[in-house]
């Protein structure tokens, strides 16, 4: 079984979370997700998924703590037969795929200051044909400088042999209808899809910038858990591909035809609540979207 973004593992998970009573330790997680695993959660999310695929199937599980030397997972017991498992997944990037991430982010945080400073809802499609470490600072702040605020329809204010990218206007009453119907969560993909719509499809590599209204679901035993988006005030984001000659070198075929290093970072000031959110995070343990009762 191949399970190929997080999104899915949480829908899984949820389907089986009435076995969760099989499953000793199962309690300590949302503290780990929290907490050790908090920025990067597909590990965890992996072996919870693991335990309750078992405990489904009739095994009692026990996850094991860890300690100074190498053990298990878990252990798994069933009648008199008794395994004990060991969770391992392929790795969604590559190292060059982080650097270029890194990379880019240097230059995003350079000019993020004019995006919010213009204001205008603005999403962003670039494939960088260069290493984006040999790019300066002001790469996009001076893009920005020269381009915003853009017209309605597609427009392309760079296209050269460092990098072509086009630009367009998001939908703004698009993406207020859907929060008068549906309060999305802060770090899901389907906040930004929402935002992005097709020039953020699932599994993209995207760095958003919203300036959001928080609520919390009642009764949520983990407030960051229960954590969703009321209304959205402002936004603007950017989706990006690489294909100059040193990122096709070192990244798999299978990534650069179908991206796999989905991100979603999240910058703004403070008053965005996004300093809030806390970095890459995906989707936590709560679906993606909620029917808005007010």
């Amino acid at each position: 079984m191949v399970i190929d973004n997080t999104s899915s593992r949480t829908i899984a998970a949820h389907q089986r979370v009435g076995f969760a009573h099989r499953v000793v330790g199962i309690e300590r997680k949302p503290d780990e997700l929290l907490k050790e695993h908090r920025k990067q959660p597909d590990g965890l999310f992996f072996e919870v998924l693991v335990a309750l695929a078992y405990a489904e199937e009739g095994w009692d599980v026990t996850f094991i703590e860890e300690g100074q030397d190498k053990t298990p997972d878990m252990r798994i017991v069933r009648g008199d037969q008794e395994f004990f498992v060991e969770c391992k997944r392929m790795v969604r990037t590559t190292d060059n795929s982080e650097k270029e991430r890194n990379q880019f982010l240097r230059l995003w945080d350079a000019g993020r200051h004019v995006l919010l400073e213009k204001r205008q809802w603005v999403w962003f499609k670039g494939t960088f044909h260069v290493d984006p470490a040999e790019l300066p600072d002001n790469f996009l702040l001076d893009l920005w400088l020269s381009s915003l605020p853009i017209g309605l329809g597609e427009r392309v204010p760079m296209d050269n042999e460092q990098a072509t990218i086009k630009a367009r206007l998001i939908d703004q009453a698009g993406v207020r209808r859907h929060m008068r119907e549906f309060r999305g969560k802060a770090n899901s993909p389907m906040l930004t899809q929402v935002i992005g719509g097709d020039w953020a499809p699932e599994d993209a590599s995207v760095t958003l910038l919203p300036m959001i209204k928080r609520g919390h679901v009642n009764g949520c035993e983990v407030s960051e858990l229960g954590m969703y988006v009321e209304e959205v005030a402002f936004a603007c984001g950017f989706r990006r591909n690489f294909d100059s000659k040193i990122s096709i070198h070192v990244t798999p075929a299978s990534e650069r035809l179908w991206p796999l290093t989905a991100s979603c970072n999240w910058h703004g000031p403070p008053e965005s609540c996004a300093d809030a959110i806390g970095g890459t995070r995906p989707d936590t343990a709560l679906p993606a979207t909620v029917p808005n009762v007010r």
